[in-house]
């Protein structure tokens, strides 16, 4: 997340972002990192449910 924050002053610190643009920039790159951020963690949280479903319903062999 740094990065990519650091990559939008960059693009200020080399002018090729506007100065009066610089904080709207910043909040959008906020915005779109926080939502990519919490769609990996449903995505995470879904993967880790589907295995626990898969793994929850089979039956163990018993040992003789």
């Amino acid at each position: 997340m740094n990065t990519f924050m650091g990559y939008v002053q960059a693009l200020r610190d080399r002018k090729y972002l506007k100065k009066s643009c610089y904080e709207k920039a910043m909040v959008l790159a906020f915005k779109m990192l926080s939502s990519w951020f919490t769609e990996q963690i449903a995505y995470i949280q879904d993967f880790v449910l589907g295995l626990y479903e898969e793994f929850a319903t089979k039956k163990t062999p018993k040992l003789s």
